[in-house]
């Protein structure tokens, strides 16, 4: 089902996990006293935001939300006015790059994220192809997303997917609790396979 306001805390928690530390390593501490999640809220609840609990597809399973999908047209991708006002430059430049690496054209994968008892049973999968479903709807022939590099369970579905890598983009944030410095761009004709 599609994202309510009602799910704004739920869709917030996912972004955070499907970022794996992007987010706090760019929002934590811009202001005194708030967080990355204090801040992510203020996107998600704004309807002119790509990141409106609107553009999350919820899975659920077993009477609660159990997985998330939030995508939106590549037009839209970027930071939300307002958070890149507040960024200073220290913490904006090393987003450059990632920032100016998109696909053209597309319907663009921002977050996915699964409860982790839930994961190894195709949910994943499933919201990926509703994502393609959405974009296919819009008109868009492919659609794209960026991955942490070491996260080769996500980089194999992606692939089996039709997921093919455009570019290694080079990511070096404070704190993030990748260890590969690094996201792939990747892209997939729709439908997927």
């Amino acid at each position: 089902r599609l994202g309510r306001e009602a799910d704004i805390e739920l869709i917030i928690g996912y972004i955070l996990r499907a970022g794996y530390g992007l987010f706090e390593s760019l929002l934590d501490g811009i202001l005194p006293g708030v967080g990355a999640k204090q801040l992510l809220r203020l996107a998600v609840k704004d309807e002119s935001s790509p990141l409106n609990y609107g553009n999350a597809i919820l899975a659920e399973g077993e009477n609660q939300v159990v997985g998330l999908a939030l995508s939106y047209p590549v037009l839209h991708y970027g930071l939300h006015p307002l958070l890149q006002s507040l960024l200073p430059q220290a913490r904006l430049d090393p987003m450059t790059a990632l920032l100016a690496s998109k696909v053209p054209d597309s319907w663009y994968l921002n977050s996915l994220a699964v409860a982790d008892v839930f994961r190894g049973k195709g949910l994943a999968r499933l919201l990926v192809g509703c994502c393609g479903d959405l974009a296919v709807e819009a008109g868009q022939s492919q659609l794209s997303l960026h991955v942490w590099s070491d996260n080769a369970a996500a980089i194999g579905l992606y692939r089996e997917l039709g997921f093919d890598e455009v570019e290694r983009v080079p990511v070096s944030l404070r704190g993030a609790r990748n260890r590969a410095g690094e996201m792939i761009l990747m892209r997939a004709p729709l439908p997927l396979r």
